[in-house]
């Protein structure tokens, strides 16, 4: 749902540039579609992915502080020795 705003957006640039190449010229339907489309397109995903980013760079430092906690950093993680079979 949230993708189809940003699509319909570059579905109307596109009609914008296609009008521009056929009344005018083909650089200037490039530059239309480059300027109102693509650039603000990828700008807006860009900051609305912050937060995304955000959350998952603080998830990755809290994993590894959990990490270093739980093993106290001096020794690997488990099981050090294989278990011995009895028969």
């Amino acid at each position: 749902m949230l993708h189809l705003v940003p699509l319909t957006w570059m579905f109307i640039v596109t009609l914008m540039a296609a009008a521009e190449a056929l009344g005018g010229s083909l650089l200037g339907a490039l530059v239309t579609w480059i300027f109102y489309g693509a650039l603000p397109a990828s700008l807006l995903a860009w900051l609305l992915a912050a937060p995304l980013r955000r959350r998952a760079r603080l998830r990755a430092q809290v994993a590894q502080v959990a990490l270093k906690q739980a093993d106290g950093g001096h020794h690997a993680a488990g099981e050090a020795l294989a278990a011995v079979r009895e028969e």
